[in-house]
C-alpha cells in the first residue's frame, strides 16, 4: 500500500482527465462549460487527451481535445497559471485552427475554441470570471473568424458554498477546494456535487491512481522549484531526471499491485524492455 496519502482535488491533471473521461461525470462537466462559457459540449466526442504541443524537451500536453465534425474544443486545467502557460495553451490553438489546411493554400473552415480553467483571479478585472478573446489581423483589425479563447478564472468562486439556489457556482468552486472538509462544505446537501466528493475520496483509496498522481505533483514540484530559482536549464534538465527517476518508481510501485505489462507501459511511457529490466529488479532485491 502507498501510504501518506495526500488530497487529490479536481484542480491537478490527472484527476480532471480521469473524471472528464468517465462517464458518470459527463454531465456535471458539460454544465460546469455551459456556465463558464456558454460553450455547450453535448454531442462532442473525447478525440486526443495526449496531443504533444511539439516541445520535445518539456514535452507538455493537452488535458482535454473534444471533436465534433470538424469542430475542435480543447480543455486545459491551468493549477499553476503564469505567462508562459497562455502563450503555450494559444500555441495549441494556433496548431489547431492550421491543421485544416489541405494542398496549396485550401483551408475546410472550422470552429477551434479553447478553454482555460485557470486557477487564480483575473489580473484584469478581479470581478470577471471568465474572459473570450477574439484573434484578431494586426493590421486591420477584422477577426479571424472560428477561433475563440475562454480564460476561466476559478478563484473568483473561493468560498462559495452551496445554499440550494447557486448550483452553477457551487460545482465551479469545487475545484478550488483544498481539502475533503471543503469540498464537503461547499457540495452541503446536493446529491450531484456530493458524487463528484465521494469519487474524489475513493482515489485517495486507489493505489493504482495515487502511483500516477505522484508522477504529477513531483514533477510539478521540480518546475516550481527550478522556475523560482530562475534556471530555465534547470527546469528542462531537472524535470528531465526527475520524470525517469519517477516513471521508473511508479512503474515499480504498479508492478508490485500486479497492474499488467501493458497499462504500466501506457501509463509510464516505459518500454516493455525497461518493465522486464525492472521486474529482474525486484525479483533480485526480493532475493
Amino acid at each position: 500500500m502507498i501510504e501518506n496519502k495526500q488530497f487529490i482535488g479536481l484542480l491537478n491533471d490527472s484527476v480532471f482527465k480521469y473524471m472528464f473521461k468517465d462517464e458518470r461525470f459527463q454531465k456535471f462537466f458539460r454544465r460546469v462549460i455551459m456556465y463558464a462559457t456558454g460553450i455547450d459540449i453535448e454531442g462532442y466526442t473525447l478525440y486526443d487527451n495526449e496531443l504533444n504541443s511539439g516541445n520535445k524537451i518539456k514535452d507538455y500536453r493537452l488535458d482535454i481535445l473534444l471533436r465534433k465534425g470538424d469542430n475542435v474544443i480543447s480543455i486545459e486545467m491551468n493549477k499553476d497559471p503564469r505567462d508562459s502557460t497562455l502563450i503555450k495553451n494559444h500555441s495549441y490553438l494556433f496548431r489547431l485552427a492550421g491543421s485544416n489546411f489541405k494542398e496549396g493554400e485550401v483551408y475546410k473552415k472550422k470552429e477551434v475554441l479553447q478553454i482555460n480553467f485557470n486557477n487564480s483571479l483575473c489580473s484584469i478585472n478581479r470581478r470577471a470570471f471568465t474572459l473570450t478573446y477574439d484573434f484578431r489581423d494586426i493590421e486591420y483589425g477584422s477577426v479571424i473568424e472560428g477561433i475563440k479563447d475562454y480564460e476561466v478564472y476559478l478563484h473568483k468562486f473561493k468560498g462559495i458554498r452551496y445554499n440550494g439556489s447557486n448550483k452553477d457556482a457551487m460545482l465551479i468552486s469545487l475545484f478550488t477546494a483544498e481539502s475533503y472538509e471543503e469540498l464537503r462544505e461547499i457540495a452541503g446537501e446536493d446529491e450531484e456535487a456530493s458524487i463528484i466528493v465521494d469519487e474524489l475520496e475513493k482515489l485517495k483509496e486507489n493505489d493504482e491512481f495515487n502511483a500516477l498522481y505522484e508522477e504529477e505533483v513531483v514533477r510539478n514540484k521540480l518546475i516550481n522549484t527550478a522556475r523560482v530559482e530562475g534556471l530555465e536549464e534547470g527546469i528542462e534538465k531537472g524535470v528531465e531526471k526527475g520524470k525517469s527517476e519517477e516513471k521508473i518508481n511508479i512503474a515499480k510501485k504498479l508492478l508490485n499491485l500486479n497492474i499488467s505489462k501493458e497499462d504500466i507501459m501506457k501509463s509510464t511511457g516505459l518500454s516493455l524492455e525497461e518493465i522486464n529490466h525492472l521486474l529482474e529488479t525486484i525479483s533480485t532485491d526480493k532475493n
